[in-house]
């Protein structure tokens, strides 16, 4: 907006493989290990998803929960993980069907990040 560029932003779902990895140019630098353990993010994702559609609003109680499926995952290196607003990323207190959860970690080497928008699942 600062700057008036003519620029539309679409939102639209991550792809994912099959078994629920962000497609990513990056996953080409995982090895299978690495890869299994990258799942975690997506499974997180998931739970989280999973108990907001169960009435579960407070970010605190879904970030723990996330968290907790994560730590299933040793492999993995978790940078950060957030129940943010669409509008400008911020952290929210409580969760609601536009809310965003943001991951990344390091799978080895390999930084991976992921996304949902609560309200529409995984």
């Amino acid at each position: 907006r600062d700057l008036d560029w003519p620029i539309a932003i679409r939102v639209c779902r991550t792809a994912r493989d099959a078994d629920g990895l962000a497609l990513s140019s990056r996953n080409t630098y995982l090895s299978a290990e690495e890869r299994a353990q990258g799942l975690g993010l997506s499974r997180a994702l998931r739970r989280g998803c999973e108990r907001f559609a169960a009435g579960e609003w407070r970010t605190s109680v879904l970030e723990a929960e996330m968290r907790e499926v994560l730590s299933l995952h040793p492999g993995l290196a978790v940078e950060y993980i957030a129940v943010v607003s669409p509008q400008n990323l911020a952290p929210v207190v409580e969760a609601d069907a536009t809310s965003v959860v943001v991951v990344a970690a390091r799978a080895g080497r390999t930084r991976l990040i992921d996304n949902v928008i609560l309200g529409e699942g995984l």
